[in-house]
């Protein structure tokens, strides 16, 4: 055990594939010592830092200007999850097109449409 690398027990998880309880617990002490405009600014500018300048930019948004401002993000950000489509198979599409008795003059227009 000289290099440290047979360690008895189970394996470690690195921090971003550990579950969201084993994160907070991690976490716990830091969040209980440090302020949280240190910790967002922080967080800032890791983002920034690694890249992600869009991030950055809403993560500053929604805990500096408004009270109701993260609410109003995390609300637009569900409806556009609401409106997404899931694609059919070409099976699937048959079995609808099928089903709803389309002439072929209505199939063509649909599938030009979409």
């Amino acid at each position: 055990m000289i290099d440290g690398q047979n360690r008895p027990g189970r394996p470690r998880k690195l921090f971003g594939d550990s579950s969201e309880r084993t994160k907070r617990r991690k976490t716990e002490e830091i969040r209980s010592i440090v302020e949280e405009d240190v910790i967002v600014h922080a967080a800032q500018i890791e983002l920034r830092k690694s890249g992600k300048r869009n991030a950055s930019y809403i993560l500053k948004e929604i805990t500096s200007t408004s009270p109701t401002r993260a609410t109003k993000y995390k609300k637009a950000f569900s409806e556009t999850r609401k409106d997404e489509t899931c694609p059919l198979t070409p099976l699937q599409a048959l079995a609808m097109f099928v089903e709803a008795d389309l002439t072929s003059r209505q199939y063509e227009i649909i599938r030009y449409t979409n």
